[in-house]
């Protein structure tokens, strides 16, 4: 039984039976009808991944940075059951609460730029399964929540969220790591797409 899965199943429950009483507040009808954006979708995707990736190839042969988790075998039904969660639930469920609720709670008090570092940071940590995760985590909670202010559009990040849990399963399961010349062009996927967020966001 993969008891990762089942403890964040459960925070999800006590969650939405948190932010139950907001729901009308929430307006979540008009927050997932807008146009999603493919520019956004393609660049933070590469970006975030490639991240990933090369944070995990290089900092998991040091201990310190990484919580291990258990690789036996869980079975078909718990394998059936953490993709559904982490493609489709889990971004639907994770973006509603950090880059809307949450966010919106925390900035009614403090500054932007601060809820934007706090709900990033607490976004980090619920995906602190190795060192690698949780900086990926936050820097992916930080332009996903500047993406959500620019563009008050939850389908979007969304759509981001679940394509990045997408490929990192394809990568987890084919157990890829980065040669010199891979992390080469990791390295130039991730400077290009950062240029190209960088650029989106100056614009008006």
């Amino acid at each position: 039984m993969n008891y990762l899965s089942l403890l964040q199943l459960l925070s999800w429950i006590m969650i939405a039976m948190l932010i139950s009483k907001d729901y009308k507040a929430l307006n979540l009808k008009n927050k997932l009808t807008a146009k999603p954006t493919l520019f956004l979708i393609v660049t933070v995707t590469l970006l975030c991944v490639s991240l990933n990736l090369l944070l995990h190839t290089y900092l998991s042969k040091i201990n310190f940075f990484v919580v291990e988790e258990s690789t036996a075998n869980t079975g078909l039904l718990w394998m059936v059951i953490n993709v559904i969660l982490s493609i489709i639930i889990a971004p639907i469920i994770e973006e509603i609460v950090f880059r809307h609720w949450l966010f919106e709670k925390i900035s009614k008090k403090l500054s932007i730029m601060f809820s934007i570092i706090l709900t990033s940071i607490l976004f980090g940590l619920i995906h602190f399964y190795a060192f690698a995760g949780f900086i990926t985590a936050i820097v992916m909670g930080i332009i996903l929540q500047l993406i959500y202010l620019k563009k008050k559009n939850l389908l979007d990040i969304i759509i981001i969220h679940s394509l990045i849990n997408c490929m990192l399963i394809l990568i987890g399961l084919f157990d890829i790591q980065a040669s010199l010349v891979f992390t080469m062009i990791l390295i130039a996927i991730a400077g290009l797409n950062s240029f190209l967020i960088i650029k989106y966001f100056q614009k008006k």
